[in-house]
């Protein structure tokens, strides 16, 4: 599902009280394609009813294609950071130069100015796939605490993650930290033997642009607006709810055959009659929800 290939080191130490993940990933379907990110990922157990990690990656760190040329206001389509009007902003204003809706375009700078003329400027800036990305994470086996044989490991856990989705920051789009750091929360709850799993997750993740890849799916462009839209007014059918849940249960009915049941509001995007992924969830509201049912079945 996550439309990626790669490889993954894992370096057990100390009977695995310390683990060490090291990858490369490449994004294979969606533009800028093949570019290598390397990663890396500690993961500790200082006691065991306790679990911490943390990582960090370089996106789009090692790219095989060179970013050279200027195109007046098509942007290089295949480049890491591509160069253009309708991906490029202004030092000076510290907003995009272009709106790809027409409305509400900053005033004239000396980067919009060149670009429309098919020139570039050093007040020009571009916004890039390139960056640093970093996670934590912890969690806490509430059931190897008890000491109750009836609760197996991991039946009754709680666990969270914070990430940061680019370190550095960029005029308009990416100034916010805050805005580009999900928090997710989530807890297993035993059932003492009813059920495999039941567990319950939540996230808060509050941005003022939609939660889209359309114009880097659709245009190569590592800015978070519509395909087409317009960057300064976001239409309100897509701006998204902060919060997303699901609540998830497992059976094993017989050996080889598995009932699973899902309940949620999460990121969950549909693909049409051409296999194309929908550029934005289907349930952006926070009234929107879904359910699934699934009989697996194995041999």
């Amino acid at each position: 599902s996550y439309l990626a290939q790669g490889l993954r080191l894992s370096v057990p130490l100390f009977g695995g009280k310390l683990v060490n993940d090291l990858t490369v990933y490449m994004e294979r379907d969606i533009e800028p394609n093949h570019d290598l990110s390397p990663g890396y990922m500690l993961t500790a157990k200082p006691l065991p009813f306790i679990e911490l990690g943390a990582g960090a990656v370089w996106s789009h760190a090692i790219t095989w294609r060179k970013e050279t040329g200027e195109t007046g206001i098509s942007p290089h389509r295949t480049a890491t950071s591509p160069v253009g009007m309708d991906n490029a902003y202004s030092k000076t204003t510290g907003k995009p130069v272009y709106s790809a809706g027409g409305a509400n375009v900053p005033p004239s700078s000396p980067c919009g100015d060149s670009l429309a003329i098919g020139k570039t400027s050093s007040d020009c800036g571009y916004y890039t796939f390139r960056g640093f990305k970093t996670m934590g994470r912890v969690s806490l086996d509430l059931g190897m605490l008890t000491g109750l044989d009836i609760i197996r490991p991991g039946d009754f856990k709680v666990y969270s993650e914070i990430a940061l989705l680019g370190v550095e920051d960029q005029p308009y789009y990416y100034e916010d930290k805050t805005e580009r750091m999900p928090v997710m929360v989530g807890v297993n709850v035993p059932t003492f033997g009813v059920l495999d799993r039941l567990a319950f997750e939540g996230e808060y993740h509050k941005s003022r642009f939609p939660n889209t890849f359309g114009s880097t799916f659709e245009q190569n462009l590592p800015i978070p607006v519509p395909s087409g839209g317009d960057g300064y007014n976001i239409p309100s059918e897509l701006k998204e709810s902060p919060w997303k849940w699901t609540a998830y249960a497992r059976r094993t009915l017989v050996d080889g055959v598995t009932l699973y049941a899902q309940a949620a509001n999460d990121h969950m995007r549909h693909f049409d009659f051409t296999a194309k992924p929908s550029p934005v969830p289907a349930t952006l509201k926070s009234s929107d929800w879904y359910y699934v049912f699934r009989l697996e079945v194995g041999i």
